[in-house]
């Protein structure tokens, strides 16, 4: 496996995406795009970011926490490890206001989740969204009383 390679087109993303906190898994499909790194083993490639000297990984919530990562999932939102250059780490006030507008998106997304599922008739996924929903809205309260508690 050429490890040059993987750190030269994880470098590349990593500097040019919008979202300079990428999932993982997106930078992984991105190497494996390449013909050489198609077979680029997944734990493999995350022990490699974990131990880059330029880049950070954030871990995700596991399976065993309170967040039910199975609706996140369904509605399209990945909550596994994200990977970001140190170089362009947000400054706090930077990370609070990306923050803020991701628990939004996910709020939208899980908005129109719900309301698939309840057309579809489907209300026991209808409950999982609803209580996934509640757990983001538990989320931007704690955002809230965190940027309160910081502006003082």
């Amino acid at each position: 496996m050429n490890m040059e390679r993987v750190e030269e087109r994880c470098l590349a993303y990593l500097k040019q995406v919008q979202n300079p906190l990428a999932p993982v898994e997106h930078l992984l499909e991105y190497c494996r795009k390449e013909e050489d790194l198609a077979d680029l083993d997944a734990a493999v490639f995350l022990d490699f970011l974990r131990n880059h000297a330029e880049i950070h990984v954030l871990e995700g919530p596991e399976d065993h926490e309170a967040i039910n990562l199975q609706i996140f999932s369904t509605a399209g939102l990945a909550m596994g490890p994200r990977a970001i250059l140190f170089a362009r780490i947000p400054t706090q006030q930077e990370m609070t206001a990306i923050l803020a507008a991701q628990l939004m998106a996910m709020q939208e997304s899980l908005g129109s989740t719900f309301v698939q599922a309840q057309e579809a008739g489907d209300l026991q996924r209808a409950d999982q969204i609803r209580q996934a929903m509640a757990q983001v809205e538990e989320l931007r309260d704690k955002l809230k009383m965190y940027v309160a508690h910081e502006g003082r």
